[in-house]
């Protein structure tokens, strides 16, 4: 096949595709997280295609592991960038499966950070060393990673990172609280209502754990924060407007409160 005939199949495709993905975007505003991936990568491949026929120069660099020009380049961009979801200011509806997800990203982030605070205390001598901690920890960051992404997370550098590091790799525990900000900052812009179900979450299996391993610990500060975060959820929220959530929390006959708070959270946007 000769060269002019490739580039003409190339944007013949890109053309074709572009229009495609404009008729399912007028049809289907509000893609799954996994549509919008499919959707991502075949308009990244048409606009590249479109792109090899316009003349000029573009070079891109993403981190230190991907340098692109030309066609690829483009592709690049609408890959990792999303430049049409920058310019998008449209709220997405939450779905009953995305306050789920931001519960359990709650849950298990805490227990991400809660093995890793362990693991810090044990290289400084002072702690106990725990055979189920890195099971524990692979299982839970995989379920958080899972999570962000069904969310909509798409920050590339912070997903690897969390993937590809294992518990010995934590120095300190500023590191990990450094990460969870920044997951917080993404789901405090997209939703209101999901981050205050997170940090509901979040901050209950923080104070169910303390509970454990400390039972005469000092839990007011993070109790009082918990009750603020419940009492807008009850308000805000309609799955929860007919529940007393702080019911729950004040019940001190029960141990394990905390915890059931959560399982209660969950069962609620399950429905």
């Amino acid at each position: 096949m000769k060269k002019s005939q490739e580039r003409v199949l190339a944007y013949t495709f890109g053309i074709t595709f572009i229009t495609v993905i404009l008729i399912v975007a007028l049809s289907l505003p509000y893609p799954t997280s996994f549509q919008y991936e499919v959707f991502k990568i075949i308009l990244a491949l048409a606009c590249a295609g479109v792109a090899a026929f316009i003349p000029g120069f573009l070079n891109v660099q993403v981190g230190n592991w991907v340098r692109a020009g030309g066609a690829i380049a483009v592709f690049v961009v609408i890959f990792f960038f999303s430049p049409a979801k920058l310019a998008t200011h449209e709220p997405i509806p939450i779905t009953n499966d995305d306050m789920y997800k931001a519960i359990e990203l709650g849950q298990s982030l805490e227990y991400v950070k809660d093995t890793i605070d362990a693991h810090i205390s044990y290289k400084n001598g002072e702690g106990e060393f725990d055979d189920m901690a890195d099971i524990i920890y692979t299982s839970e960051k995989m379920t958080v990673i899972s999570n962000l992404e069904y969310l909509g997370f798409d920050r590339n550098d912070e997903i690897s990172m969390l993937r590809t590091r294992d518990l010995s790799q934590w120095e300190g525990v500023n590191e990990a609280w450094e990460l969870i900000s920044r997951f917080e900052g993404f789901l405090e812009k997209k939703s209101k209502e999901l981050f205050y179900l997170y940090r509901a979450s979040f901050i209950a299996e923080k104070i169910h754990a303390t509970i454990q391993e400390n039972p005469g610990g000092d839990i007011s500060t993070w109790n009082s924060e918990l009750l603020e975060y419940l009492e807008w959820i009850r308000v805000n929220i309609d799955y929860f407007k007919q529940s007393d959530l702080k019911s729950i929390v004040n019940d001190k006959t029960d141990e394990i409160r905390y915890s059931n708070l959560v399982e209660f959270m969950k069962s609620a946007v399950s429905k």
